[in-house]
């Protein structure tokens, strides 16, 4: 599965390299380099190091709702396809 391509996993890792772009441009300005400039960030999303058993593997899949009837994802194993 290409997690880039999942709705949920692009934006949460969208708002962490916002953060983190944030983050390291205020660590540049303490430490008294303001005249330099983070220009891009890179994050990769990878699974969980869950073991399946032969012939599954890890899928992130809705794997219920909360209180509010917000659907919940997780790591699940699924069979290959």
């Amino acid at each position: 599965m290409d997690l880039k391509k999942h709705p949920l996993v692009h934006t949460q890792l969208s708002a962490a390299k916002d953060q983190i772009l944030k983050t390291l441009q205020k660590a540049l300005i303490d430490a008294g380099l303001e005249h330099f400039n983070v220009v891009s960030i890179q994050l990769k999303a990878k699974p969980p190091a869950i073991k399946c058993p032969e012939g599954e593997e890890p899928a992130f899949e809705p794997i219920g709702t909360d209180d509010n009837d917000t659907v919940i994802y997780g790591w699940v194993c699924k069979p290959r396809s």
